[in-house]
């Protein structure tokens, strides 16, 4: 009997996609001036678990709801910013982690066939390191965008710790489901910090110069990446797995930009178009002048 409730608490875990707005986006703002750029990851986990009515693992959350929110600060030296550091420095080592604010909030509804559990962290980070002056101006190397994160994340939220980038055991704690054996072995554990999907070069991602604020935008969305997928079926009742990411980027920079692979170049702005045609058209009314005027020299 512990083995079946073993299997069946392993294949609980049904994790849906969800609006890109909401699920693994970054948001980049870079400002190449002053050599800074703040990260801003929106990482959402939800977790749907469709079980019969009357079941066992009914009877066990059925009724269960919550709602939970931390926040944490952490600056210099401390064991998170290394993580991000190490993560980012894997594809630049020139890029220093300066502080990092995160709020994560835990929710869980539940009623007799159907759980959902969501978790989601908003982390901001800054880092420094970026951008480099050069002869030919100022560039910056954004190959670190595709950064994963293999490791936990633990930041300490009033003085309990929680990790942010792997989901699964915390996912079943909140079930109230965490004394079936080993968890660790038997919930994937599953991470949610991971942008590989973005492993293309810059010049082929769609890009926009908004010259009213003087800033150019780089998007990419990413097709929905299958993390990890299984099932399970118990005397005839089928328990799946799928954890999935339908993840997007933004990265802004402040300035003209434009992209040579991976490497961002800011130059001055090129004169728009229209500021073009209105100095045409009035060199073209200088030059008609200057022709009537002569004209009416020689009739005299």
């Amino acid at each position: 009997m512990k083995a079946i409730y073993s299997g069946l608490i392993a294949a609980l875990l049904i994790v849906l996609p969800i609006t890109a707005a909401n699920a693994s986006t970054v948001t980049v703002m870079a400002y190449p001036t002053q050599n800074v750029s703040n990260i801003v990851i929106n990482d959402t986990v939800l977790a749907v678990i469709h079980y019969p009515n009357g079941s066992f693992v009914a009877r066990q959350v059925q009724g269960r709801s919550y709602t939970v929110s931390y926040s944490a600060f952490a600056s210099g030296p401390s064991k998170p910013l290394l993580e991000l550091q190490e993560a980012l420095r894997k594809y630049d080592p020139n890029i220093s982690v300066i502080n990092a604010t995160v709020t994560m909030t835990e929710a869980l509804s539940s009623n007799s066939t159907t759980a959902v559990f969501r978790r989601s962290s908003v982390l901001s980070v800054w880092v420094s390191g970026i951008f480099n002056r050069t002869a030919s101006g100022v560039v910056g190397d954004f190959r670190w965008k595709a950064f994963r994160l293999d490791k936990a994340l633990y930041f300490n939220f009033n003085g309990h710790e929680e990790d942010i980038n792997y989901f699964g055991g915390d996912f079943m704690e909140g079930m109230g489901l965490p004394f079936f054996g080993d968890l660790g072995e038997m919930i994937p554990e599953v991470s949610t910090i991971n942008f590989s999907a973005f492993n293309t070069p810059l010049s082929q991602w769609s890009r926009v110069y908004d010259a009213s604020k003087n800033t150019t935008y780089f998007t990419k969305s990413a097709p929905t990446q299958v993390l990890y997928s299984a099932s399970l079926t118990i005397n005839g009742q089928t328990f799946s797995i799928s954890i999935t990411s339908d993840p997007s980027y933004v990265i802004g920079v402040q300035g003209y930009a434009t992209a040579q692979g991976n490497v961002i170049v800011v130059s001055p702005a090129p004169s728009a178009p229209y500021t073009d045609y209105a100095a045409a058209a009035v060199a073209a009314v200088v030059i008609v002048a200057a022709v009537a005027y002569v004209a009416y020299r020689r009739r005299r």
